[in-house]
């Protein structure tokens, strides 16, 4: 007696998994459509994504360069605003600017006086770290590197670091344009306006 009721429940407990089974293979989940979507270049805050040359003078990426380099995009120059060089201690350690004569063209790091590049060109050597103002406006992005210039730029007085500020490139594509405007009252801002145009 005790083998028939064995029996019936075994029976009963296989009947019960082969009806889990049939629902579980007769039920589909069906999942809902990703888009995924690239950010454009001039809009990625990714160090990865952007080739450093600032360092070799080849276009490598930065986990590739044996080197500590920050790169600040253009987003990161509007977003945070950046308009000075003084403005480089809000995105890389051991940055400081002393103020001399004026808006400095040429940031510490480490201490010392960097050196400035543009587009891989030395802008000039000054023992003060004086020089022409840096015009943000035709700056795409800004690489800073810590240490002394590789063999590629030349040995230089500034050992601490330098900067390398990459200029904006010209679109072949057609027109494109930008218009920012802000209005308000004096110490307080009502709004602003910004206008991208592609044509």
């Amino acid at each position: 007696m005790n083998t028939h009721r064995l029996t019936i429940a075994a029976a009963a407990a296989l009947a019960l998994s082969a009806r889990d089974t049939a629902q579980a293979q007769s039920s589909t989940n069906v999942l809902d459509k990703t888009l995924i979507e690239a950010v454009p270049l001039e809009e990625s805050v990714m160090p990865t994504v952007r080739p450093v040359n600032s360092v070799y003078g080849t276009d490598r990426s930065v986990i590739d360069t044996p080197r500590n380099v920050t790169i600040i995009s253009r987003e990161q120059l509007n977003a945070i605003n950046i308009f000075d060089v003084r403005d480089f201690s809000k995105l890389t350690s051991s940055s400081y600017t002393r103020s001399n004569f004026g808006a400095p063209t040429t940031p510490d790091i480490r201490g010392q006086i960097a050196d400035t590049f543009v587009n891989g060109m030395r802008t000039g050597l000054t023992s003060n770290g004086n020089g022409m103002p840096v015009n943000f406006n035709a700056v795409e992005s800004v690489n800073i590197v810590k240490g002394p210039a590789s063999a590629v730029y030349g040995p230089s007085q500034y050992v601490s670091g330098y900067i390398d500020l990459q200029s904006k490139k010209p679109y072949f594509d057609g027109f494109h344009g930008e218009v920012i405007g802000t209005y308000g009252m004096y110490d307080h801002l009502a709004g602003a306006v910004e206008r991208d145009q592609h044509l």
